[in-house]
């Protein structure tokens, strides 16, 4: 005998199934509501982030231009002038990097203590200074004999024969140091901190960078060098004791006017950072000229 189901139990187990299945997109809607709005939210606090590091780059590199340009440079050894503010106290100018604040990296580099690329008779100091990142001897000199004949210098040292054809025209940017064949990237960076592409005949060996001391130098003399400048104790006439040089024409123990600058901010999540060599003139009608 077949038993009659009243038709309102079937209507009760499909209205079930739909709030059921209502519910479940309910809750996935919600779920993408949220999820959507907590991503907003962190790109919203992210873009404040690179915003905010942004204006404190901005704000620290014109403290530094203000500093550099009203306060005096030169200083013996430790001696800081009574005017010294927060980034006085703590610059040098031989590109070691420091921090006047937390999550603020400065670096400045006298032009002066760096190698000019763009000077004839640098070959055998870069050749040492190739030496120095891990470049053989033998690579060292292809690559300076190249580099020579592209810019249209006379090199007598060797040199392949499938080498570039000489553009008789210097480097306009250091970046193009890079297409010299034999450089990796990290021997670049390295190479960076000491090399520069503006023409430069002056030599100031307070500021030199420490890998171009190591290539200048004796490795014991140059380990002294370093340790007496990073104890504030080197001097033009230590230097001259130490290194026992004759030949000063081309010498200055005074920093110069033109400097490698690199400031680097981190704020949240976010870094901003810039890096150009700029020209610092106090007396003259166009105090700061920025060359590269």
């Amino acid at each position: 005998m077949t038993t009659f189901k009243p038709p309102f139990v079937y209507v009760s187990g499909v209205a079930l199934v739909q709030v059921l299945f209502i519910t479940s997109i309910l809750s996935l809607m919600a779920l993408h509501f949220t999820l959507t709005s907590r991503a907003q939210v962190n790109i919203a606090s992210t873009l404040q982030d690179k915003i905010t590091a942004e204006l404190m780059l901005m704000q620290w590199q014109n403290e530094l231009f203000y500093a550099l340009l009203t306060q005096p440079i030169f200083s013996e050894g430790n001696h800081k002038p009574p005017t010294a503010n927060i980034l006085t106290k703590h610059w040098n100018f031989y590109g070691k990097t420091f921090s006047p604040a937390d999550n603020v990296q400065i670096r400045i580099q006298d032009i002066y203590g760096m190698l000019s690329l763009a000077t004839p008779g640098m070959q055998t100091e870069l050749s040492n200074l190739l030496q120095q990142v891990a470049i053989s001897g033998t690579d060292a000199q292809r690559i300076v004999a190249n580099l020579q004949h592209w810019q249209g210098f006379n090199s007598n040292t060797y040199q392949l024969s499938h080498a570039k054809a000489g553009r008789d025209m210097l480097m306009q940017n250091l970046s193009e140091f890079k297409q010299v064949s034999g450089i990796t990237e990290l021997q670049f960076s390295q190479l960076a901190e000491a090399v520069v592409a503006l023409p430069n005949s002056t030599l100031n060996p307070l500021t030199a960078p420490d890998i171009r001391l190591k290539a200048m130098l004796a490795p014991d003399v140059a380990s002294k060098v370093i340790q007496l400048r990073e104890q504030g104790q080197l001097d033009a006439a230590t230097y001259i004791a130490l290194t026992g040089i004759e030949d000063y024409e081309s010498l200055s123990f005074v920093p110069g006017q033109r400097f490698l600058i690199e400031v680097k901010v981190a704020y949240g999540e976010s870094v901003a950072k810039s890096r150009f060599i700029c020209y610092i003139r106090p007396e003259n009608q166009f105090p700061l000229i920025w060359l590269d």
